[in-house]
């Protein structure tokens, strides 16, 4: 589905939270698309977010 995985693990006030980056994309309509299946898929919310 998504090539280019990245998953980034961090600690905060005693939780483990999870970031996963996911593929290079043309545009950010591209980006939502690709978010909305992974949310359909995994019932897990999404936010695209440009890169820092």
């Amino acid at each position: 589905m998504i090539d280019d995985l990245h998953i980034e693990i961090a600690e905060s006030g005693g939780h483990l939270w999870y970031r996963v980056r996911a593929g290079k994309f043309r545009s950010r309509e591209e980006a939502e698309e690709a978010a909305i299946k992974v949310m359909e898929r995994t019932g897990y919310s999404s936010k695209v977010l440009p890169v820092e």
